[in-house]
């Protein structure tokens, strides 16, 4: 298949995609699934699971196209197959219940997105993005505003209730304050990366302003610290690099001497994970916790399923528990994750688990660090990292938003300016040479 006829098709299909992917996203930023229950909430289930079915046959048939699955996008959706689909098949074999229906649902909603994003950013990064962002910032902006509407204070401190459809007390469209951070920050650092790549007019750096301050204002007001802190993180961090963004928008290639080391960065966020949830680290963040953030010592009773959580790995360190949910309960509330990504990886999926995870860093390194003059690639590391930080105290595989930044790190040399314009200059050279 010859460039010409692959752009032809991506011509017959544009009105197609623009209109599917968008219906795509919002499968995902719908509310549903936390404030109603019974025959709505199956309905979804059944859609997301065909909607997978029909995204993995696409992607084999779009292969004679040349569309071909990243390495490090095919090892996280291994991650995922093997904490809920592979362990669970073990466990059941050994007598343990597992919840089939979850195993499903939640193993169908990661295809579904890991696939509808890397097709997507294969096929059109400008119109992928566009797609998510147009779901994404107008349901997160709701979200956000319910807060103030409706008086949610959020955080789980302020009910005694049972873990289920009742939680639309207090948390009114997402279903929950922390959760509303796996949506609405990713959507967050790929606004203001659309931004920058593709749209600098004045009206869309007011939506980016705008859904910024309103996420700020709704962490602020659920006294959300961390999330505040990371939301406001996003456009200071892609401020120090408008130099060099502009440098690369006018053709100069930027020298990157020895930039930001991708692989010490995850290797310190993994391990961060591991001695935040041992607790090695956290009486030194302790007096933090308590004078600055004004919060509980114990993180909100985190380090209480930390403890439970290990004492439950011990007894599974291997394969991992799948997708059975812990069975703890504090404060009336079901412990069905870890709060760690360290602990959530070893508790679903064993050591094998955290062999698969720390695969996919190193392959997705390799695969990034390719375009090394890139300033975009090393705004998506700093995120990442932001992101790796931020799930040591906050993480579950049913929170699969985030993997959109690992998707466009895998694919960094789409956004490579410089590299782009080296290969039209190229082109023109050799053209001259033929005429001359």
């Amino acid at each position: 298949m010859t460039n010409s006829n692959l752009r032809g098709y991506k011509k017959i299909r544009i009105k197609q995609f623009n209109t599917i992917w968008t219906l795509g996203f919002l499968m995902f930023f719908h509310p549903a699934r936390y404030v109603v229950g019974g025959t709505i909430n199956n309905l979804i289930n059944i859609i997301t699971f065909a909607v997978a079915g029909a995204l993995i046959i696409c992607s084999l048939l779009l292969r004679r196209f040349g569309y071909r699955m990243k390495k490090s996008t095919q090892i996280i959706w291994a991650l995922y197959f093997w904490c809920l689909v592979g362990s669970s098949i073990i466990n059941i074999i050994i007598g343990r219940e597992i919840d089939y229906a979850d195993t499903v649902v939640f193993f169908s909603i990661a295809t579904a997105f890991i696939l509808l994003c890397d097709i997507g950013i294969w096929y059109s990064p400008e119109k992928t993005m566009r797609c998510f962002l147009l779901v994404g910032i107008t349901v997160c902006t709701l979200n956000a505003l319910t807060f103030f509407l409706f008086f949610n204070h959020g955080g789980m401190n302020h009910s005694t209730i049972e873990y289920g459809r009742t939680l639309t007390k207090n948390y009114f469209l997402l279903g929950e304050d922390n959760a509303t951070y796996f949506w609405s920050w990713p959507v967050l650092v790929v606004t203001w990366f659309y931004y920058y790549k593709y749209s600098k007019s004045k009206l869309f750096r007011i939506v980016a302003l705008a859904f910024t301050v309103i996420l700020s204002a709704s962490y602020l007001y659920v006294w959300s610290a961390m999330a505040m802190v990371a939301c406001i993180s996003v456009p200071i961090v892609l401020f120090i690099f408008i130099k060099g963004l502009n440098r690369e928008k006018k053709g100069k290639r930027t020298r990157n001497h020895k930039g930001i080391q991708f692989w010490y960065m995850w290797i310190f966020g993994l391990l961060f994970n591991m001695l935040l949830s041992l607790q090695v680290i956290l009486p030194l963040f302790q007096p933090i916790i308590v004078q600055v953030f004004h919060k509980p010592a114990t993180l909100s009773s985190r380090t209480f399923i930390w403890e439970r959580s290990l004492i439950q790995i011990s007894q599974s360190p291997i394969f991992g528990y799948g997708s059975e949910p812990a069975g703890l309960t504090t404060r009336k509330i079901l412990i069905n994750h870890t709060h760690n990504l360290f602990l959530e990886t070893l508790y679903r999926g064993g050591v094998i688990a955290l062999i698969i995870l720390v695969l996919f860093f190193v392959v997705l390194t390799i695969e990034s660090s390719r375009v090394r003059s890139s300033i975009l690639y090393k705004y998506l590391i700093i995120m990442v990292f932001a992101f790796l930080i931020y799930s040591s105290v906050y993480f579950a595989f049913y929170r699969y938003h985030y993997l959109i930044l690992y998707i466009l790190m895998a694919h960094t040399e789409l956004f490579d300016d410089s590299s782009v314009m080296n290969h039209q200059t190229t082109a023109r050279g050799v053209s001259l040479r033929i005429r001359i």
